[in-house]
């Protein structure tokens, strides 16, 4: 279940496993963010052929910023799971310099063990918002 935000409009600290179903209704709030949201959509279709565990979703799309400029995705991985390994549409959601041309924004991804206590480290990681100096929470979305 996605908390409500923080006095700071800001999911709390940590990483909260939701359904697309949750996600969509909670954040397509307004003309941007369907858009967003849309996009996600189709990404989240070639995501789940290239044998990707989960995205990370974080970044101002999952606070409550009006009008947000783009999504944070981080792809999570098996360990073996390379660049090198993959489909080429797969590659592109996996390479930041890629997926930008392409998505309008950039993506990332973390070969790890998929365990909850992993991939909780990395939601608090990738939460931290460099221009307000906060921790903030993440949503994860199984694939």
């Amino acid at each position: 279940m996605i908390p409500n935000f923080d006095e700071h409009g800001h999911l709390p600290i940590g990483g909260y496993w939701c359904h697309w179903e949750e996600f969509y209704d909670r954040f397509r709030t307004n003309k941007r963010r369907g858009e967003l949201c849309d996009t996600l959509e189709k990404v989240l279709a070639i995501a789940r052929g290239c044998g990707f565990v989960a995205v990370l979703v974080g970044g101002s799309f999952v606070t409550a910023k009006e009008n947000p400029r783009d999504m944070d995705l981080t792809w999570i991985t098996d360990p073996e799971v390379t660049k090198d390994s993959v489909k080429p549409e797969c590659r592109k959601l996996m390479d930041e310099t890629g997926s930008e041309p392409e998505y309008g924004w950039s993506m990332l991804y973390l070969a790890i063990n998929h365990n909850e206590v992993d991939i909780q480290e990395w939601a608090r990681k990738l939460g931290f918002c460099y221009k307000t100096l906060r921790d903030r929470g993440t949503l994860l979305l199984d694939l």
